[in-house]
């Protein structure tokens, strides 16, 4: 009777006014089922010791006060000891503490992740920006911080924001892209070797002021090479100088043409990715989607020979619906990877296609008639096209000539360079340094390495 009185007037009444769920107020009505279970217990007790007599009064009040004693300790025990703090809610209160104590007027905070990737400092935005209010005003946390690439960071460290100071935050525990990571933060720690680190259990901080960004101890730069004749090659450095530089090249023993499939004209359907895998070439790959339409290329032939086509792809789940390549009314299908080639990059040739002299278009396809709900794209980084059957593309296909070094007395930006090559087909890229002060690639590789080129030296 008690207890259906005491619902009636404490806790039914609330969801009823209110027209709300009975388990909205589940907690708050907990106190009302707590001062009735006393009133209980102090009843019961009252009768028993009634019951019992005044002789055994003392021992039942002895045993009441050491359990009324016991229940509070046991429960802080518990609660020590016993009581899971998730890994999750340690990640997510560590990152959005961080993101708070770097939150400031005059300072920037930048989150090093990978674009679109299944990482905490692309999805805790929500909690980094909550913690980051208790410091700044809402209408300031948007041009506080920004997720930035892991290339983006050393080269544009300075001119993310207008604010005089710097704080970048890496993840310690994500894998992906974990070597890229790793060498940036060493990179940081070289270019500014008096920045503050808070270094926790799943991220680290580097705070930077002022004087540090503008006055680093080295030069993020980009190395760019070109071929201006045959025995002409012309580099460039976007920042910084270099009093040495190398020339490295490949001659190439089997004719080979390459071609990274991301930099295709994208037809219906297609998009060019660089998430949901790692290890691609160049910069990023092919993903097809659901009803995707035929993707045309074109492949130059200059002797019309039979050639071969290599294709590098990936593929997350097996099916009976392959990719395929049709070139001169002939067609031939790739990506029937088993269980035991999913997940990875794997090379497949196809061919012979035979070629007409000049330009031969060929087609990209995958007919995909099955359940769309079950659909999985594939992924397609790289074409490779010989008129060689040995060749491959893993294999060993070139003769690495001596490296030509050339050394600046007084440190150049830019410069011409000749290198004499016999008649064939090459890949030269360049390497430059700074022995004074270091230039480093975006992730803060140094020597800094050129883009490659290809060229071939008739007789």
């Amino acid at each position: 009777f008690w207890s259906v009185a005491w619902a009636l007037i404490f806790i039914l009444p609330v969801p009823i006014l209110t027209h709300s769920p009975l388990g909205r107020v589940y907690y708050p009505g907990l106190p009302a089922v707590y001062i009735l279970i006393a009133i209980g217990l102090y009843i019961f007790t009252r009768e028993s010791l009634r019951a019992l007599g005044s002789a055994l009064t003392p021992l039942v009040t002895a045993v009441c006060v050491t359990f009324l004693v016991w229940i509070p300790l046991f429960n802080f025990y518990i609660y020590f000891n016993e009581v899971d703090d998730f890994e999750d809610r340690q990640m997510r209160r560590e990152v959005a503490e961080m993101a708070k104590e770097a939150a400031s007027e005059d300072n920037f905070l930048a989150l090093v992740s990978v674009p679109r990737a299944n990482e905490a400092l692309n999805n805790e935005f929500q909690m980094i920006e909550l913690f980051m209010l208790e410091k700044l005003p809402i209408e300031q946390i948007a041009s506080s911080y920004k997720n930035v690439a892991i290339e983006d960071v050393l080269p544009n460290l300075a001119n993310l924001s207008d604010r005089p100071k710097r704080s970048i935050l890496f993840d310690n525990k994500t894998t992906i892209e974990r070597s890229k990571r790793d060498t940036l933060m060493n990179a940081i720690k070289m270019c500014y070797p008096d920045a503050h680190w808070e270094t926790g259990n799943f991220f680290s901080r580097a705070d930077l002021t002022a004087d540090m960004l503008a006055n680093p101890n080295c030069t993020s730069a980009t190395l760019t090479l070109e071929n201006k004749s045959p025995s002409l090659f012309e580099w460039n450095l976007s920042a910084g100088s270099a009093s040495k530089l190398t020339l490295t090249c490949e001659q190439f023993v089997s004719e080979r043409v390459w071609i990274e499939a991301e930099t295709l004209n994208l037809h219906p359907g297609w998009q060019t990715e660089t998430a949901f895998a790692q290890n691609w070439g160049g910069d990023g790959f092919l993903m097809d989607n659901f009803g995707s339409l035929p993707m045309l290329f074109d492949i130059e032939s200059a002797e019309g020979k039979p050639i071969y086509l290599w294709v590098r792809y990936y593929k997350r789940t097996v099916d009976d619906y392959p990719a395929q390549i049709t070139l001169n009314g002939k067609t031939y299908s790739f990506d029937r990877a088993g269980e035991e080639n999913l997940n990875q990059w794997v090379w497949e040739r196809l061919g012979p296609f035979e070629t007409q002299p000049g330009t031969n278009t060929a087609g990209l396809n995958r007919p995909y008639t099955g359940n769309p709900q079950e659909f999985m794209a594939i992924f397609i980084d790289t074409f490779v096209i010989s008129s060689s059957a040995d060749f491959s593309p893993t294999g060993s296909n070139s003769l690495r000539l001596p490296v030509k070094t050339f050394s600046f007395p007084e440190t150049l930006s830019r410069g011409n360079i000749v290198f004499q090559l016999e008649p064939g087909s090459y890949r030269c890229y360049a390497e430059a340094e700074n022995e004074k002060k270091p230039i480093m690639d975006s992730l803060g590789i140094t020597p800094v390495r050129s883009n490659e080129i290809e060229l071939k030296i008739l007789p």
